[in-house]
């Protein structure tokens, strides 16, 4: 949503602004410092034209903003599965582990007994 309540997450798809964010923002402050350095004498933009650039860094932000908090809730998704599968790794392990503890035990145990068959 941009600051006006509209949705913007296809409005890029549906004919918007084929600029991204930062490019934008560019074009607006130079836009900007070249006014300031005029000292407002001689506008080179009329402020519907600076109003028109503003509304779309505006509306490029929302749409960034869109995207980042998409990726911030991809990527907490991706970590939870993540930590998941590392606990899920990690009780395996364990349990691999106190196998194998029986298993060489049990391995010890049929090695005495063969010494004692060969003696």
């Amino acid at each position: 949503m941009d600051h006006t309540g509209n949705d913007l997450s296809t409005q890029k798809a549906e004919g918007g602004p084929n600029l991204n964010f930062h490019s934008a923002y560019a074009h607006v402050s130079s836009q900007l410092r070249d006014d300031a350095e005029r000292g407002g004498k001689q506008p080179s933009r009329s402020r519907r034209d600076r109003g028109k650039n503003l509304s779309v860094v505006l509306r490029l932000l929302s749409l960034e903003t869109a995207r980042a908090d998409a990726a911030e809730a991809r990527l907490a998704r991706d970590n939870e599965a993540i930590v998941m599968r590392v606990q899920n790794i990690r009780e395996v392990y364990a349990r691999t582990q106190a196998e194998l503890v029986g298993v060489k035990a049990e391995l010890e145990m049929y090695k005495f007994q063969l010494d004692l068959a060969h003696k």
